[in-house]
């Protein structure tokens, strides 16, 4: 169960953010939407601690997906971060960045998928 919580989806193309939102509104989540990095990091200090996850492609705009992760866990070390790409990410890119490791979630992906990692992510 979501218990409503928001999840912060970051991706540059039109349909994936939106269908993203349509399965997790559909199972209970609220969702910002963000097509770039910048949006990405307004939208959070927008809301904050209330951000539960945050579904992040590695291949934005503006500010790549390892950019927005390093500065986001400068905010919040804890803050559950999953990685959607249709490619491999590089496991250099995260050296030193702080908090857990993020979640890896290959695109496509089906809803089955999306709604088992976003549950793991924020703990339900």
């Amino acid at each position: 169960m979501s218990n409503g919580a928001l999840v912060l989806v970051v991706d540059d193309e039109d349909n994936v953010r939106a269908i993203a939102e349509a399965m997790l509104t559909r199972s209970g989540y609220r969702v910002a939407l963000a097509a770039d990095g910048v949006a990405a990091l307004t939208l959070h200090e927008r809301h904050g601690a209330e951000v539960r996850a945050v579904l992040l492609d590695w291949t934005i705009p503006l500010l790549d997906g390892e950019g927005v992760l390093r500065e986001l866990r400068r905010r919040d070390a804890a803050l559950p971060v999953i990685l959607c790409s249709g490619a491999d990410v590089p496991a250099a890119s995260l050296d030193g960045v702080p908090g857990a490791a993020p979640l890896v979630l290959p695109k496509p992906y089906r809803m089955a998928q999306l709604l088992s990692t976003v549950a793991t992510a924020v703990g339900n």
